[in-house]
């Protein structure tokens, strides 16, 4: 099997992504995706409760909203991230560290590969694209890989048929638009 160049970009993303998994560990690299949804969640439930320990200080109401949102955000993603440490010094305690670093390695590659498929599924969208697009999945087998994600996963999301509608406006003001000399 030959590796294109493709496969090479694809292949330092991908690798980049493990490493940085391995070096975080599977608990950190969790807890940061819980902490962010948990924050948005908590933020959207009680961030206006907050309000009122802001007043003081910011007189415009609309940054009030947003500073208790964050504020709430910050918190939630702190506590969250206290709870990850202590239970990666667990881990560690306990001689399951390198587990752990198995495990972050193995979702670094899964983040790696998810973002590889975003980037595809995003640039699918501009029409110019589709002809290389059909080459590089003859060619790249790691591009293959990540458009078998794209096709199975992301495409399967509501936000497929928003974008679809957006790809054929775009195609239609490309059309339209007079070409430049």
């Amino acid at each position: 099997m030959i590796f294109t160049p493709i496969d090479i970009i694809i292949f330092i993303i991908l690798l980049y992504f493990m490493i940085k998994g391995a070096r975080k560990g599977f608990i950190k690299e969790v807890s940061r995706i819980i902490g962010i949804f948990f924050g948005i969640y908590i933020s959207n439930k009680t961030g206006n409760q907050f309000i009122p320990f802001f007043e003081p200080y910011i007189g415009y109401e609309p940054l009030l909203y947003v500073f208790s949102y964050f504020s709430v955000f910050l918190i939630v993603v702190f506590i969250i991230g206290i709870i990850a440490s202590v239970t990666q010094k667990f881990f560690e305690f306990i001689l399951l560290g390198w587990l752990n670093k198995i495990l972050g390695l193995l979702l670094g590659l899964l983040k790696g590969l998810i973002i590889v498929s975003l980037v595809i599924f995003t640039l699918e969208k501009f029409p110019q694209t589709l002809n290389t697009f059909k080459r590089l999945n003859n060619d790249s087998f790691l591009f293959q890989i990540c458009n078998i994600i794209k096709n199975n996963f992301i495409t399967n999301f509501e936000f497929d048929k928003k974008t679809s509608s957006a790809k054929t406006r775009l195609e239609n003001y490309l059309d339209d638009k007079p070409s430049i000399p």
